[in-house]
């Protein structure tokens, strides 16, 4: 415990410099951001622009896990660290704590920033939903915080963790609504995108502050995609400590081959974008950026049966689709 707490504070110390080059750069976006919101001729029309926030969040959940364990991307750097007298699940949770103080000062002072930056116009806003705004928030961003982390150390690469991170933005979105062009389901699912729970509740908290829309404006459905959002999270936060504990060295470096990356999401992608696009030539465009998917993910031009079993069976998948929907 003692040497988890010295590396603890050797680690936070140095990531001082970046703290404050965050936190200038945020709140210098969340003033300018407010005083260009303010309008001085009409001004019960002003913005109350909770959604810089909610951008300087998600940004910040998404970069730090980088800056964070992209050290452990180094056969290098990792030789030494796993060296030290310290567990590796004590490694990666005081990673995961540091990066979090990070976002989580800089969301802070930048949420102080704009509430200081509204006081002249404080009697055209209903600031006290600041309040339950930014603990909202933050609990969002912890989840996607989690959830890119994790999804970020599956990879061996640093390059890979950030096309991985890049990928599942979007993946559960396109799966939802491959499903409902399968399966009509008569509801919306724009809470499926990672950011959409945090986009959902800033714009509640906007017209509640000010004071256009009072009532809810979540449907029953948008609050169990929150939920599920923050599930996951959660189980984010205990995969990245339980992975970390397996991980190994000499697979640094070498090609990512985690169910959570290119294996999972090059088949996902083509088949879900081909039933958006139901066309020929969009269907064979869409092949040619799978095969070359496959060759980034194998750093050459060489497939394994794996791949083009992967494909093929994407292919079958497609086909039965179009057969359900044309029954359907």
């Amino acid at each position: 415990m003692h040497n988890t707490k010295r590396y603890f504070l050797h680690h936070l110390k140095s990531v001082l410099p970046r703290l404050a080059v965050f936190t200038v750069i945020s709140v210098l976006i969340t003033v300018m951001t407010a005083n260009g919101s303010h309008s001085k001729y009409a001004p019960e029309h002003s913005d109350v622009a909770f959604y810089i926030l909610s951008v300087i969040i998600g940004f910040l959940a998404a970069v730090i896990p980088m800056f964070e364990f992209s050290v452990y991307n180094s056969k290098r750097n990792l030789d030494t660290l796993f060296s030290l007298p310290i567990s590796r699940s004590s490694l990666a949770l005081v990673h995961i704590a540091v990066g979090f103080i990070q976002m989580f000062l800089v969301f802070t002072v930048s949420t102080a920033a704009l509430f200081a930056s509204h006081l002249d116009f404080a009697e055209f806003y209903d600031l006290y939903y600041i309040i339950p705004y930014y603990f909202s928030v933050l609990g969002l961003g912890t989840a996607v915080y989690f959830i890119f982390t994790f999804i970020f150390t599956q990879a061996n690469t640093t390059l890979d963790g950030i096309v991985f991170c890049g990928l599942w933005t979007f993946n559960l979105y396109l799966v939802f609504f491959f499903l409902d062009r399968l399966f009509d389901l008569k509801y919306f699912y724009d809470m499926t995108a990672i950011y959409a729970p945090i986009n959902g509740v800033t714009t509640n908290f906007q017209y509640r502050a000010e004071m256009i829309k009072r009532e809810e404006i979540f449907a029953r459905s948008d609050a169990i995609f929150i939920t599920l959002w923050c599930v996951l999270g959660a189980l984010a936060f205990f995969g990245t400590v339980l992975a970390f504990r397996r991980k190994k060295v000499e697979r640094v470096g070498e090609v990512s081959d985690s169910i959570f990356g290119y294996t999972l999401n090059i088949p996902l992608y083509f088949v879900c974008l081909t039933s958006l696009f139901d066309d020929v030539t969009a269907t064979v465009w869409l092949t040619i950026c799978a095969v070359v998917g496959y060759f980034i993910f194998r750093r050459g031009f060489r497939l394994k049966k794996a791949d083009l079993i992967s494909i093929i069976i994407s292919f079958i998948l497609l086909c039965v689709c179009n057969v359900i929907k044309a029954l359907i």
